[in-house]
């Protein structure tokens, strides 16, 4: 034993010396060449290995260097990363500043990566670690609050759509930017079921189908000069997504793991009156559905139907949170990880992640499952390099309906607020069954939530495949090949409501046969690009770039749907049980895009840039004698402070600082087979016999087809965007000041909507070009470092932005965009896009002073069509803010997101209204009163002063069918807010730990979401950021029975071995 001890002790003394021998100390100073002052906290790093220490507060390290260790690298926050090689025990540095964000590489149009000083335009870059600390389920909501002039808006409902607009709307039609994804566009459509009043469900878009931790970094293109290169589909901006990709690790695998679990709950929900419960008219009525009986008194009283010669007996008490607690704890569950490496000729990448996301909804009716795979690589051979990924989801979400009817939104809000709605769970208990339901008017919320459903299944493959010939090293040839291919099933049905003869429900006006409807949608998108690309330093002045190339584009559509309106045998969905055929729906479209370009950059010294890009298009969708557009391009910049350092001239505390200019031209072409007449199947509505239903052909085995009520129009052209920028950049104080500014003025010509026709010309609509819309604008980002130290620093990035949207012209009175017959948004000549029309309450002028006619009740009149009402969905300026905090390796940071300005219509204000639970109807107590400045007709064509009170009883007149003292208009309401969009807390464990750990790096992370917000006093109601009106300048319209808004509560962790 003694001499195993004693063995033991000469192998380690050995072994020490070994080690000793095989490191050397290297020390040294690290200080500042801005002003000679030593920097402390500079990591210094061997290069290669985890090996490490930092500066003290003079500046020095020292540091036992491996024997094999040959480079140290030394890295601060705002300076110049170095490496020097060890040639002695001595090492001083003199770190140079940087102007954080200015050397920075970004991908710009057809995946060309620039320096971002370089650009004569406006462009946002957001990094791959910024989104994967968002922890968000699609990536566009990582850029919430943190880009100027971009509007992101969501949906309720996991898996929902994302409305995105750039500067503005510059359509009646498709306002969404163009994805761009490593170089390939990728389809992103809306897939619903529905329509916005009734049954509506949004089953998301395509770039759901994206792992946000696959992203490694996305760039806004904003202006038409930045998108010019991709002419008819770049008019609305263009959001290009760089994947991660493999590294040269010298053969090494590396792995990481990004995981995280987040919980949910509701968020706003709408306030309501604590005064009135169950009745109508002041009185008590057991089977009415409002809030408009006699006040709470909390004595104990019976409630509901008589069953079993039995009834429930409760205190008549308002129940606070009872619709809160309808809605459970959501959960999502995230994993990712991904495989990569590589060497100097090869590199792959494999991610793969799982998403599970279960709503706040008491069953999984508002769930969202995604997995993704994700494959990268590239080889190369000699001059040829081979480059492809291959991007493959399946997404299944099923979403609960909205709108009116029996919607969960109509069953939660038209029982009274004294009725426990949890208490209702059991929808077979004999008092909560259809037959028993407390009201006839309505219908028990988890039977509708249990019963009715909306499912879709989509799977998504989409990618490239690349080939780069170097003929030398200043020519390079590409050919890109990209294709998107989706197919989306879809399953919708509602259940049958039927009452059994006799019970007290029986002659209901909710009964419904129920309906089903089953849907394929499948799009097909294929992209081509030949690229050829030169780079040439011309001599020690000149440099030149340029591309040249063709670009073919083919997307194609087809939908296929079957639907039944009547269901035969209960909970059995299919189309052949009903006891009318089932009617089907099939269309199909394919257009082509041709284009050719060319792109040139200038460069002289460094500090003078020129661009100069040219597009040509030949669209498939315009007349063959006019299907083609040219879109050119010119932008410039100029580095100030480059040219006085070229000049030696001292800058001072101004280390950054650019002119630029630019100007472009970019399209969007028309919507498929709008040119020519068409042929449809022929129907023929009310045949005119009362018990005859409308005749669709096929009829007795015999078809027909007619011409489509749709005139085709051979004069139409593509709408053509010219835009106009300015910008100007500063850093100061080694980048802890900074700005940029960006002015841009946009104008986009002949607008495409349908125009209606004479219906005596055997045509309704035709699709043409009605007119002109301008946005201008200002955006304005703000970059300040208050403290920096070497442990801690704080990081403020500030942006505004401000758009004036303007219609310059239009050829017909007005073009209806989005809303219902009650209610809409137009565009009007002079005015803004989207505003609003709606009716009123009559008023009249006397002596200056604007009058509210009554009628004999004294309740207002209202006006007999819908009018302009003064308001429109644009928000007059957008601000966001993010604050970070950072202290060693913890990191806090916040961003709050604010629009001001701008309107919205409000279903749920308007129906709480109906109900009698908005705060509203509880004025003056709910006794009598005068509408304030009322008249009526004194029968002779003037006025006299109203002395008529409105009844307390028949305030549900006043509020519920008259909308209150403004009418329908009423229920327009400010969609200002301001949210505290997320807050993110992490920490990054040190390296020395993590070597313990067998890990590269790991990270835990805590993140909150959108768990503040702030609206103006007339909006208590609702998210103003909540639409069921689609994603584009419709979803401005508001909300028709949306769901909630939800807070998300993120635990996440990452490593990396």
């Amino acid at each position: 034993m003694k001499k195993s001890l004693v063995s033991m002790l000469i192998l380690c003394i050995i072994g020490l010396q070994s080690v000793l021998a095989q490191s050397r100390e290297v020390s040294g100073v690290v200080t500042s060449a801005d002003d000679g002052l030593s920097i402390p906290g500079v990591s210094v790093i061997v290069k290669g290995t985890t090996i490490g220490t930092t500066t003290d507060f003079d500046g020095n390290f020292s540091l036992n260097v491996p024997e094999d260790g040959k480079i140290l690298v030394f890295s601060f926050v705002g300076m110049k990363m170095q490496e020097h090689e060890i040639t002695s025990s001595t090492i001083n540095v003199v770190m140079e500043s940087e102007s954080i964000g200015m050397d920075e590489v970004i991908v710009t149009a057809m995946g060309v990566t620039r320096e971002k000083k370089a650009l004569g335009y406006a462009a946002t870059s957001i990094g791959g670690d910024e989104i994967g600390k968002s922890q968000v389920v699609n990536p566009m909501n990582a850029l919430q609050g943190k880009v100027a002039g971009v509007d992101i808006s969501t949906a309720p409902g996991p898996g929902a759509t994302q409305n995105v607009m750039i500067r503005g709307a510059s359509s009646f039609g498709n306002s969404q930017p163009l994805y761009i994804v490593d170089g390939v566009p990728i389809t992103n459509v809306q897939n619903q079921s529905g329509n916005a009043l009734n049954s509506q469900v949004d089953f998301g878009s395509g770039i759901n189908a994206i792992n946000p931790d696959d992203i490694a970094d996305m760039t806004v293109l904003k202006g038409a000069a930045a998108t010019a290169l991709y002419g008819s589909r770049a008019a609305n901006g263009v959001i290009m997504i760089t994947t991660k990709s493999g590294k040269n690790t010298d053969g090494k695998m590396r792995v990481s793991y990004s995981g995280s679990t987040t919980f949910s709950r509701v968020g706003r929900l709408p306030d309501v009156q604590k005064q009135f419960g169950q009745g109508w008219s002041g009185e008590r009525a057991l089977d009415e559905n409002g809030n408009w009986g006699p006040a709470y008194d909390g004595k104990d009283r019976v409630w509901g139907n008589i069953v079993d010669n039995s009834q429930q007996v409760k205190p008549y008490v308002f129940l606070e949170d009872r619709v809160r607690d309808f809605y459970e704890v959501g959960k999502n569950l995230k994993n990712s990880v991904s495989l990569s490496g590589g060497n100097e000729t090869t590199t792959f990448l494999l991610s793969l992640s799982q998403n599970s996301v279960d709503g706040v909804m008491p069953t999984d009716s508002d769930s969202y499952d995604r997995y993704t795979i994700a494959t990268k690589g590239s080889h190369k051979a000699g001059k040829l390099t081979i480059s492809a990924n291959v991007n493959f989801s399946t997404e299944k979400t099923k979403a609960v309906a909205s709108g009116q009817g029996t919607s969960v939104f109509r069953s939660l809000y038209e029982s009274p607020n004294d009725v426990s709605i949890v208490d209702q769970k059991d929808y077979n208990n004999k008092f909560n069954n259809l037959d028993n339901y407390l009201t006839p008017y309505g219908v028990n919320p988890y039977y509708v939530l249990n019963e009715n459903a909306a499912e879709q299944n989509k799977k998504k493959l989409f990618g490239k495949f690349q080939l780069d010939y170097d003929f030398t090293d200043d020519l390079r040839l590409s050919y890109r090949f990209g294709g998107d291919y989706e197919v989306a099933l879809g399953e919708t049905h509602t259940a049958i409501i039927g009452f059994t003869p006799g019970s007290p429900n029986d002659g209901s006006s909710v009964a419904n046969p129920g309906n089903f409807t089953e849907s394929r949608t499948e799009r097909i998108q294929i992209n081509h690009d030949v690229m050829m690309t030169y780079k040439k330093n011309l001599n020690e002045d000149f440099t030149l770039n340029a591309i040249a190339g063709m670009n073919v584009n083919e997307r194609s559509m087809t939908y296929l749907d079957g639907s039944i309106n009547s269901i035969d045998i209960p909970d059995f969905y299919n189309l052949a049980n009903s006891f009318s055929p089932s009617v089907s729906t099939h269309e199909s479209s394919k257009r082509r895009l041709i284009g050719v370009y060319a792109n040139v950059d200038f460069s002289y010294r460094n500090y003078a840039y020129l661009t100069l890009t040219a597009r040509n298009d030949w669209s498939s969708t315009l007349p063959l004698e006019q299907n083609d557009y040219f879109y050119p391009g010119i932008t410039g910049s100029f580095l100030i402070t480059d040219f006085l350092k070229y000049n030696d001239i001292d800058t001072g505390i101004l280390n950054f600082a650019k002119v630029r200019a630019a100007y472009g031209m970019t399209g969007n072409d028309a919507e498929a087979y709008a040119v020519y007449d068409r042929y449809v199947s022929a129907f023929s509505n009310n045949p005119g016999y009362p018990n005859i239903d409308d005749l669709t052909f096929p009829i007795g085995g015999v078809n027909s087809y007619s011409a489509s009520n749709r005139l085709g129009n051979p004069d139409l052209k593509n709408e053509l965007t010219k835009e106009f920028e300015l910008g100007f950049e500063a850093q100061f104080f080694n980048s802890r000041l900074g700005f940029d500014v960006s002015y841009y003025n946009r104008l986009t010509e002949g607008l495409i909507a349908n125009l209606p026709k004479d219906p005596s010309s055997g045509y309704t609509t035709q699709v043409a070009n009605l007119g002109d819309v301008r946005n201008e604008g200002l955006e304005i980002a703000v970059n300040f470092t208050p403290v920096r130290t070497a442990n801690f620093s704080w990081d403020v990035a500030y942006n505004v932005s401000l758009n004036e949207n303007t219609i310059e012209s239009l050829d017909v009175e007005e073009v209806y965009l989005d809303g219902f017959g009650g209610a809409s948004i137009v565009a009007v000549e002079g005015k803004s896009m989207g505003q609003f029309k709606i009716a009123s309450v009559k008023k009249v002028d006397i002596d200056g002073v604007m009058h509210t006619v009554v009628d004999g009740s004294g309740n207002p009149q209202p006006t007999t069509e819908t009018e302009f009402i003064g308001k429109d969905v644009d928000a007059d300026f957008r601000m966001g803010l993010t604050n970070t905090f950072t202290y060693k390796g913890f990191s806090l940071g916040t961003t709050l997101d604010l629009s001001y300005g701008g309107y919205m219509y409000s279903y749920t204000k308007d129906y709480l209204h109906w109900t009698g639970s908005s705060p509203e109807s509880v004025l003056n107590d709910r006794k009598t009163f005068l509408v304030p400045n009322s008249v009526v007709s004194d029968g002779q064509g003037g006025w006299v002063e109203n002395t008529t009170a409105v009844d307390p009883t028949g305030l549900h007149k006043f509020y519920g069918d008259g909308g209150g003292f403004d009418g329908d208009e009423d229920a327009i309401i400010d969609r200002s807010y301001l949210k505290l969009r997320n807050v993110n807390l992490s920490y990054a464990l040190p390296k020395s730990f993590c070597s313990k750990l067998h890990v590269s790096s790991l990270s835990l992370s805590l993140s909150a979401s959108n768990i503040l917000l702030w609206t103006p006093n007339e909006n208590a109601y609702i998210d103003p950021e909540t639409t069921t009106f689609g994603n584009d300048i419709g979803a401005k319209f508001g909300e028709y029975g949306a769901g909630p808004s939800n807070e998300f509560y993120t635990f996440g962790l990452n490593f990396t071995l």
